[in-house]
């Protein structure tokens, strides 16, 4: 026992533990270091991002109060709205806030004249309230339509369904190429002589919607559900449609060359004049339908149903097919 009792409180002892103690304290205070530095950077990532949202929601405040205001001057709505498009470019996350805004805003300086086509009547052209041949020569409308288009472009994450809300808004001449307008609410809009090439409808709600003379060409409709639209002479080439579900359309001379037309359930639709050379309207329910002088040429009619369609002699049809009987 006295043996082994000098042995631990032999000098050499000490000199052959004190290395490991030294090491092991070391290590106790890297440790801490680390762990004072990680809890450090934590508190000031969180202090810089409430900092930035802070900075975000005060320039959003600022851009709408000028926006808004009554007696506020061309420039300072434009220097509003161009900073509200930096922010949502600064800040992802205020995209639906200025989107929503933007489109707030063309709402209410931009009105349609003209209520919903009624169901009885074939939809026709509209007008805006401004009643000018270019009813978009506003520098403010204009800034807003392309802080708006700027952000809604493939790419960039939507909120969600009816995101966008220009319902009752005059958008004639708007250029919204490829945008992502999948939900968009446009209920009685008019996008008259618009340029909206390859763009995405899917989920909108477009009813009563004008898009007479405007190029959708290559866009994408398919499932869309609507009626009383007006496509009088609506570019829809290599569109896709199919599966769409189409009731009282106005579709005097509309090009629907290439377009994908399957399993599509159009009711009374005036498409006198359309052009239907090669479109696909494969397993197609059509009914009521005026095809007077409408071209159909290589279009495929597999399994189309047809009832109650009209046509004259000047609608040309795919080679040996047997059209229905006219009514």
């Amino acid at each position: 026992m006295r043996a082994s009792l000098a042995r631990w409180s032999a000098p050499g002892w000490l000199g052959r533990t004190l290395p490991f103690i030294t090491a092991a304290t070391a290590i106790a205070a890297v440790l801490y270091s680390g762990q004072s530095l990680r809890l450090t950077q934590e508190s000031n990532q969180h202090q810089y991002e409430l900092a930035r949202q802070q900075q975000a929601a005060d320039r959003y405040t600022k851009a709408t109060e000028l926006l808004g205001a009554k007696d506020s001057t061309l420039q300072v709505r434009l220097g509003a709205l161009y900073s509200l498009g930096q922010l949502a470019t600064d800040f992802p996350d205020q995209r639906f806030p200025v989107v929503s805004s933007l489109a707030a805003y063309l709402r209410e300086t931009h009105p349609t004249a003209d209520p919903l086509v009624s169901m009885t009547d074939v939809p026709r052209s509209r007008n805006c309230k401004t009643l000018t041949p270019t009813p978009l020569a506003q520098p403010d409308v204009d800034a807003a339509i392309g802080v708006l288009a700027s952000h809604v472009i493939p790419g960039k994450p939507t909120a969600s369904r009816n995101w966008v809300n220009v319902a009752n808004t005059c958008l004639q001449g708007v250029l919204l190429d490829r945008a992502d307008l999948s939900g968009l609410d446009a209920q009685n809009a008019i996008f008259a002589f618009a340029t909206m090439r390859r763009s995405d409808f899917r989920y909108a709600s477009l009813s009563g919607a004008d898009f007479s003379a405007a190029a959708l060409y290559y866009s994408n409709l398919s499932g869309l559900e609507a009626s009383n639209v007006c496509l009088d002479v609506t570019y829809l080439t290599g569109a896709d449609l199919s599966n769409v579900k189409l009731r009282n359309i106005g579709a005097h001379e509309v090009q629907l060359d290439r377009a994908n037309l399957r399993n599509a359930e159009i009711h009374r639709a005036y498409l006198a004049g359309a052009d239907l050379t090669g479109a696909d309207l494969t397993g197609a329910l059509l009914s009521d339908l005026v095809l007077d002088d409408a071209v159909l040429t290589d279009a495929n009619l597999t399994d189309v149903k047809f009832d109650r369609v009209h046509y004259n002699s000047g609608t040309l049809w795919p080679a040996g097919f047997v059209p229905p009987p006219s009514t």
